[in-house]
């Protein structure tokens, strides 16, 4: 509510679900790994992790145990203009 966001921060119908769904007795990371997949040959860490068994952005499944699926629900998120 202080961004100006009220449809977000409550699991509740009419709501948008923004939820991961973790198994913390399997919660874990593995060593990071250096990759070259930037334009002009540019690096970048990439950490993968386990334990997380799905995420959900406005309600859909977007990644189900590391796996994105091909759906895009979501948007930029602007603070609301003050007054």
């Amino acid at each position: 509510r202080h961004l100006g966001l009220a449809d977000c921060g409550l699991i509740a119908p009419g709501m948008k679900a923004d939820l991961n769904v973790i198994d913390y007795a399997n919660l874990a990371s593995a060593m990071p790994v250096l990759v070259r997949d930037l334009p002009a040959g540019g690096k970048r860490f990439v950490q993968k992790a386990r334990g997380y068994l799905a995420t959900l952005c406005n309600g859909q499944v977007v990644c189900t145990e590391g796996t994105i699926s091909a759906a895009r629900p979501g948007r930029w998120v602007k603070a609301a203009e003050p007054g």
